[in-house]
């Protein structure tokens, strides 16, 4: 337990600044979904035919984010980006558009119906 509160105070506003934000997580999310990736598509410069991610128009779009891997194949390399469908899903989640479960509301009243019998205590006065 750290007991200087100065101390505390400057490691938690520190984590203030580190951690992301409902809002900033929503917007990364946004960009996931909506990435098209058609513009950084580009021709192999050496063999014809074959298309390939121009990486450095990804990082001049400062979009690099949204890559979810880099695999290096025999074929050259390979770039995953996220889900995009998965980026929705989660949108539509937050945004309560997919009910997963039957909400029912209303009032309810009960009522109880107390005797005057104890059947612990009957025959007892």
């Amino acid at each position: 337990m750290l007991l200087d509160v100065g101390i505390q105070e400057v490691i938690q506003a520190r984590l203030d600044e580190l951690k992301m934000s409902a809002d900033e997580v929503l917007t990364r999310l946004s960009d996931q979904a909506r990435f098209d990736p058609g513009p950084f598509v580009i021709r192999h410069p050496e063999h014809e035919g074959d298309l390939i991610i121009d990486w450095e128009a990804l990082v001049r779009a400062q979009l690099t984010h949204l890559v979810k891997a880099v695999y290096l194949t025999k074929y050259g390399t390979r770039i995953e980006f996220h889900d995009q469908q998965r980026a929705l899903e989660l949108i539509g989640k937050h945004h309560g558009l997919f009910v997963e479960r039957q909400e029912i509301g209303g009032d309810l009243t009960i009522k109880v119906v107390y005797d005057g019998a104890d059947s612990k205590n009957q025959g007892t006065p």
